[in-house]
């Protein structure tokens, strides 16, 4: 079975909020060397973080990057016990692999690393330290081609890097050293073409890349041929910079700029099928549509208009039922919605009213309702990382208190709970990288005591996985 790291409402969504991140920019974003000190910390003493990264998941075992104290920051696996967490391999022994994008394919998970010695290239693992192993040294050398994975068809994970010469092109690989291969120098010279936002619609391969004219939207089939431009949206030099690349049914929507500014497009494939879907806010401005995010057969983003400001929107296939799903702060004043989770058919998503502050939405029949003002008065909860197990959503939130901890909702007030006060008293446990394995939601935490470390939770409660990094600090 071949997808993507994340669950889709985890993000690879994941990485677009605050620590909003995608994939393979999870790990990186936490590459910081941690000192080893020796020996442990006293019973009930506070200890180093060991700093943990969901990153992946593969048969009910979770995959995430951390640091023991001793190692460096290397790849760890789960199954949900703290006997059944363990380090998979010693990458680089003398410093951090930074193990970070990872991708599945066929039951194998490919993703970057650092040896210290070829730098930062493609890796594979069957979860076995012996069956962890380099796939490629793309660039000879320690300068390393920072393969950024993003996308998998069938056997192939498609993927940016830079081999040195060519700049960062799009690359293919099936998990072997001869089936690692550059698709395209769509920029030839150093400059590189920059692909990004990979998704798939069937066996099509769409992405934004520069053929040194602008940032645009492009297609491929896996072949250097087939490797073209879907369409110059934003004719010559400059770049429509499509982003937030979603699939609904087989049809891709995003947000791109042209002469009337950052507005919602869709695509057939073909340049004459590649067409706005609606000026919401004519001008050169625009609407800036972004948070897309596909419901059955209905996209959901975030737009503004002068009227209303910055609120959630929807649209089925045509313009004509482009629309406002509620005004949620009414007038002009925007609501500033975050990355809305569904489950079902509704979807939940953090905003504000302009009286509560950011608090918990859901959509409904005829429009959207407050879930639940947690904080209470005009700061809000600051609602974020919304991830659904289930019938279950799971977010991080702050009350009253300014305490930072787990929620979970069944889109009712009374349902609408703190999981643990991890960390009693004002700092809160801050939970981060909350990730969906099965039934069991995974994240980072502080309680004050043992640092950050990979705690779980269910619909019973949170509980720490182990405590990796026991060194006092």
């Amino acid at each position: 079975m071949s997808g993507p790291p994340r669950s889709m409402a985890a993000t690879t969504r994941v990485l677009r909020r605050g620590s909003r991140r995608l994939p393979g920019a999870v790990g990186l974003s936490l590459m910081v060397a941690f000192a080893a000190f020796p020996g442990g910390a006293a019973a009930g003493a506070p200890t180093r973080s060991s700093n943990p990264v969901p990153l992946a998941t593969i048969n009910g075992v979770l995959y995430f990057q951390a640091n023991n104290g001793l190692k460096g920051v290397e790849l760890w696996k789960t199954n949900g016990s703290a006997a059944g967490t363990t380090m998979v391999k010693d990458i680089n022994p003398a410093g951090d692999s930074y193990p970070s994008g990872p991708w599945s394919v066929n039951g194998t998970l490919l993703f970057s690393a650092n040896d210290g010695a070829s730098g930062s290239e493609l890796w594979k693992t069957n979860g076995t330290a012996s069956g962890t192993k380099l796939v490629k040294n793309i660039r000879p050398g320690v300068g390393g081609s920072f393969p950024n994975l993003q996308a998998s068809i069938g056997n192939n994970v498609y993927f940016a890097a830079d081999n040195g010469s060519s700049g960062t092109q799009l690359w293919k690989s099936n998990g072997t050293k001869t089936g690692t291969v550059l698709v395209k120098d769509i920029n030839p010279g150093a400059a590189g073409s920059s692909p990004s936002n990979m998704v798939v619609i069937g066996t099509t391969l769409y992405f934004t890349a520069s053929n040194g004219k602008g940032t645009e939207l492009w297609k491929s089939n896996g072949t250097k041929a087939g490797t073209v431009l879907v369409k110059d949206i934003n004719p010559g030099a400059s770049s429509s910079s499509p982003s937030y690349l979603t699939k609904v049914g087989s049809v891709l929507y995003f947000a791109a700029s042209g002469p009337g500014g950052a507005e919602l497009w869709r695509s057939n494939g073909t340049g004459n099928g590649t067409v706005l879907v609606k000026d919401i806010e004519p001008g050169p401005i625009g609407s800036n549509p972004l948070s897309l995010i596909a419901v059955g057969s209905t996209l959901y983003f975030v737009a503004g208009d002068a009227a209303g400001g910055r609120e959630l929107w929807k649209t089925v296939t045509t313009a004509a039922k482009v629309k406002r799903v509620s005004d949620i702060n009414p007038g002009p004043s925007s609501a500033n919605p975050g990355d809305p989770a569904f489950v079902g058919s509704t979807v939940y998503v953090g905003a504000t009213d302009g009286t509560t502050g950011q608090e918990l939405w859901k959509t409904t029949s005829s429009g959207a309702v407050q879930v639940k003002d947690i904080f209470g008065g005009p700061n809000g909860s600051q609602v974020d990382e919304l991830t659904p197990v289930g019938t279950t959503v799971f977010f991080r939130a702050a009350d009253s208190t300014g305490d930072v901890e787990l929620w979970k909702t069944n889109g009712t007030a009374g349902g609408t709970v703190r999981v643990r006060d991890i960390q009693p008293g004002s700092l809160g446990s801050s939970p981060r990288y909350l990730l969906k394995v099965g039934s069991t939601l995974y994240f980072a935490a502080n309680d004050g005591v043992k640092g950050i470390e990979l705690w779980k939770a269910t619909g019973s409660g949170a509980s720490l996985v182990k405590d990796i990094n026991t060194l006092a600090p």
